[in-house]
């Protein structure tokens, strides 16, 4: 009798000993798995680095529509692209605790795009803005004025985005351009060619990215308002610039005005603007007088002012000749007994 218990006693033992090992094996299997993989993850080779562009987004468990958030990234963080999936980057966030999911490959722009993008704007650095515009709703910005593939994207712009637009250009559309979403349509057809309006932009400072082109049928331009009212019939203004302004008791502080315009119907695929309108405010009368008007030239931006010294400002503005030759012409803007005067001053070929 007391050899069967302690029989059956071992042989207990012996199935508990064996179950315990077994849980203990998979414990052991399923934490280090984790650990295996995770390590297998952050020894992946990136394929690329990429610069987060959007003011917030999410990382991801999975493209999944329904997935779990891991963390959230900020305009300018950095982050290394493991794997391109259609409109979705499997990405990995550098660091003492690294993360690793999925993005929406819209907010992430590579890094050499983005050095090629202050290249941009490093050269346009000097140059004044010419006007100021906004998006009308979410478009692409581009390393160059072409549409014909998506290689020269750098990211998208929200809608209201507001910046300071330098140049112009108008292109002629291959024929295997065509607008897709968020570039529209405002060509002007001149015989069987036509051509794509754009803008090259600076953007604020918060940006990431700050500069770049941009399709015009989108942007809205912020006239100022004390000058909106100016724009003629007919006409629209490309570009404006304040050389000065004046004290007024009723309005408090108001500019005085270069304004470059633009004949609407008036077909030209080289020329910017074809109307130079000056403009001062008086104080005394509450309301701008004209100091300045020429018609008929043809000019290319940017034009380059400097302000008000001494009652004496001065212009450059680049126009061409029938055959497109551009040269530099000068004018001067001087305030004398009260009253401002606008002379064309010299030409450079």
């Amino acid at each position: 009798m007391y050899l069967d218990q302690t029989n059956f006693f071992y042989i207990q033992m012996k199935r508990y000993s064996t179950g315990m090992i077994i849980r203990l094996s998979l414990y052991i299997l399923f934490a280090v798995l984790p650990l295996a993989f995770t390590s297998c993850s952050l020894t992946e080779p990136k394929i690329d680095d990429g610069v987060i562009t959007s003011e917030k987004e999410q990382v991801r468990s999975s493209t999944a529509l329904v997935a779990n958030k891991l963390a959230e990234l900020q305009r300018g963080d950095n982050v290394e692209i493991l794997e391109r999936q259609e409109n979705w980057l499997r990405i990995r966030v550098p660091g003492n605790d690294p993360i690793e999911g999925w993005i929406n490959a819209r907010h992430v722009a590579s890094k050499q795009v983005v050095d090629q993008a202050w290249e941009i704007f490093n050269q346009a650095r000097d140059v004044p803005a010419q006007a100021v515009g906004a998006l009308k709703r979410e478009t692409k910005l581009r390393l160059s004025p072409d549409r014909t593939s998506e290689e020269n994207v750098i990211a998208l712009l929200p809608s209201g985005t507001r910046f300071e637009i330098i140049a112009k250009t108008r292109t002629e559309r291959k024929r295997e351009a065509r607008a897709d979403a968020g570039e529209g349509n405002d060509s002007t057809e001149e015989g069987p060619i036509r051509y794509d309006t754009w803008y090259q932009i600076r953007l604020p400072q918060e940006f990431v990215i700050r500069a770049g082109w941009v399709y015009s049928y989108y942007v809205e331009l912020k006239i100022p308002d004390e000058i909106s009212a100016l724009e003629s019939a007919g006409r629209k203004f490309v570009a404006w610039q304040s050389f000065g302004s004046v004290q007024d008791e009723e309005s408090g502080e108001v500019h005085h005005y270069v304004i470059l315009e633009k004949t609407i119907f008036k077909p030209d695929a080289v020329a910017d603007f074809d109307r130079i309108y000056t403009v001062v405010w008086d104080p005394i009368g509450h309301a701008y007088n004209s100091i300045y008007v020429e018609s008929n030239i043809r000019g290319k931006l940017p034009m380059k002012i400097t302000k008000l010294q001494g009652g004496r400002a001065s212009l450059a503005l680049t126009l061409l000749d029938k055959e497109n030759n551009p040269s530099t012409v000068n004018y001067t803007i001087r305030l004398e007994n009260g009253r401002y005067r606008m002379e064309k001053a010299r030409s450079k070929r």
